[in-house]
């Protein structure tokens, strides 16, 4: 197996992410509406778990599409989980670069991404990464 999955399992890791995100904002949104929490931060209450869920899970160990897809993000360096703060950046770079982000993963030989590269993260399948682990 390559250490490092292919861009067609990140995908649709990212794919299943977006829609537990989705699901849970739907669910929130039912929830307000329903006790008529309407207002001023009623936009933040409900689409902020959308901008939290990436970073928090990633930053500490793995999104549920990570975990489905078999692999995490983790420190270049370190080889562990690269941390909320990280996460958010990575995250940021990722939204305002878009496309050009992902086009160059098959490019690099770690297939690292911009954004792989401006926090100092890797995408490692979890198989090797647990493998390296246990023999360290």
């Amino acid at each position: 197996m390559a250490p490092y999955p292919s861009i067609t399992r990140r995908y649709f890791a990212a794919v299943l992410d977006a829609i537990v995100a989705i699901l849970f904002v739907t669910a929130l949104a039912k929830i307000a509406t329903a006790f008529d929490l309407y207002g001023g931060y009623y936009w933040i209450a409900v689409f902020s778990p959308f901008c939290l869920y990436e970073p928090i899970f990633t930053g500490a160990s793995a999104t549920l599409g990570q975990r489905v897809f078999r692999f995490r993000v983790v420190g270049s360096r370190s080889g562990w989980a690269i941390g909320i703060p990280r996460a958010f950046v990575r995250l940021i770079v990722k939204y305002l670069l878009g496309l050009i982000s992902l086009l160059m993963i098959p490019m690099d030989p770690q297939r690292r991404a911009i954004h792989d590269k401006a926090v100092g993260s890797v995408v490692v399948d979890s198989s090797d990464l647990m493998e390296a682990r246990s023999s360290a």
